[in-house]
C-alpha cells in the first residue's frame, strides 16, 4: 500500500465524530477518505488469520445492525478499544439507521487497534444480503457511488469467519458444520481461502464457510438438517454441539445470528448445553423490546454477561425471540 493511500486514522476519527455531531457523516468523510480506510482495513484483515486465536480477557459482542449509539454505550460501559480487547461476531450493517456510520467506525477501530479489536464476518456482510436489507441503499443515499459499495464488499470478503478464545471458547456468527465432526483439528477453520465472495460461499464444497455464517441450532434436530428456514445453511442439534466440544476440548460455543429476548440465551435454555446465542442490539429495528447483551471473558476464563436494556420503548413492539436474522 502506498504512503499516499494510507489512511490518516487520527484525522479520520476527528472528521468522523464531527460528521456524527453534524448529523450527516458525508459532510465530513469523503469518498476518498472511505476508499483509503477500506484499503487499510482490508490489508489488516489479510495480515491476520481466517481463524483467530485470542487470549483473555476479552469482551464478545453479537449483532449490531447499524445501531451506532449502542456501540457507544458498550464502550462507555466497558472501555474504549485502547483499554479492552473486543471480539465482534458480525452483522454490523443493515436494518439499523446508521449502518454506514457504524461500519466506518468499526473499521477505523480495527486499523487503529489491530491487535485487540477483532471483527468476524456475519451473513449480512455478504452482497446478496446487504444489497437487499439496507446497506446498499444507505451507501447510495449518502455517497451515490456503486464503486464505493463494491469496495466495502471487497473488505467483507476478507474478514475472518471464526475465533477461539484461550483454546476453550469457539466463536462464529452462525453455527456448526458437518466438516467439524470429521476434522482432526480446528485448523480446518483457517484453511478457508480468501477473498470469499458470495458466489464462493454458496458454491458446492464450501459448506463449512456457509454454515459458519448461516447455520442455526434447533432443539428438534439431533445431528444436522439441510432444511433451514432461511433457505441456506444447516440446522444442527445438541449431539453436534456435544461432539464438537468433546472432539476439540471446547467449553463453550458462542454464536450470534438470532434475536433473543434478553440479549443472550443458552441453547434449550440450559447452560450445560455448551452453546449460547448472543445478540447485542437492544430495541432491535425500533420494533422489538429485546435487550442486548455482551459476554465478558475474564483472564481466568470466567464468563459473565452484561445486559443493555432498550433505551426507547415502542407501543407497537412485541416480545419476540429467535427471529431469523
Amino acid at each position: 500500500m502506498s504512503r499516499r493511500a494510507r489512511v490518516d486514522i487520527n484525522r479520520f476519527f476527528d472528521e468522523f465524530f464531527a460528521g456524527i455531531l453534524d448529523g450527516r457523516i458525508e459532510s465530513k468523510i469523503t469518498r476518498k477518505d472511505i476508499r483509503e480506510l477500506l484499503t487499510s482495513v482490508r490489508r489488516v484483515f489479510l495480515t491476520q488469520p481466517m481463524f483467530l486465536r485470542l487470549d483473555t480477557p476479552v469482551v464478545v459482542c453479537g449483532d449490531l445492525h447499524g445501531q451506532f449509539n449502542d456501540v457507544v454505550r458498550i464502550f462507555d460501559a466497558e472501555g474504549f478499544p485502547h483499554m479492552r480487547n473486543y471480539l465482534f461476531l458480525g452483522d454490523y450493517i443493515d436494518r439499523g439507521q446508521q449502518s454506514v456510520e457504524l461500519i466506518l467506525f468499526m473499521f477505523a477501530c480495527k486499523v487503529r487497534y489491530p491487535k485487540n479489536f477483532f471483527m468476524l464476518r456475519g451473513n449480512h456482510e455478504t452482497s446478496s444480503i446487504n444489497k437487499a436489507y439496507g446497506f446498499h441503499h444507505s451507501v447510495m443515499t449518502k455517497y451515490k457511488s456503486e464503486a464505493l459499495y463494491e469496495n466495502f464488499q471487497r473488505v467483507f470478503d476478507c474478514m475472518p469467519l471464526s475465533a477461539l478464545i484461550s483454546d476453550r471458547i469457539l466463536c462464529m456468527h452462525g453455527g456448526l458444520s458437518p466438516g467439524l465432526l470429521e476434522a482432526k483439528s480446528l485448523d480446518i477453520l483457517d484453511k478457508i481461502s480468501r477473498p470469499l465472495p458470495d458466489n464462493r460461499i454458496s458454491a458446492d464444497g464450501n459448506q463449512l464457510a456457509t454454515d459458519l455464517l448461516w447455520a442455526d441450532p434447533d432443539i428438534n434436530v439431533r445431528l444436522f438438517s439441510s432444511s433451514n428456514r432461511r433457505g441456506i445453511g444447516r440446522m444442527f442439534g445438541q449431539e453436534v454441539i456435544d461432539r464438537v466440544r468433546q472432539r476439540f476440548g471446547i467449553d463453550l460455543i458462542v454464536r450470534a445470528h438470532q434475536v433473543v429476548l434478553d440479549g443472550h440465551e443458552f441453547f434449550n435454555d440450559d447452560a450445560s448445553s455448551g452453546l449460547v446465542t448472543l445478540f447485542t442490539a437492544p430495541h432491535y429495528c425500533g420494533q422489538y423490546d429485546n435487550s442486548g447483551a455482551i459476554m465478558r471473558v475474564a483472564k481466568d476464563m470466567g464468563v459473565s454477561f452484561k445486559v443493555f436494556k432498550p433505551q426507547l420503548q415502542n407501543n407497537n413492539s412485541s416480545r419476540r425471540s429467535k427471529r431469523t436474522e
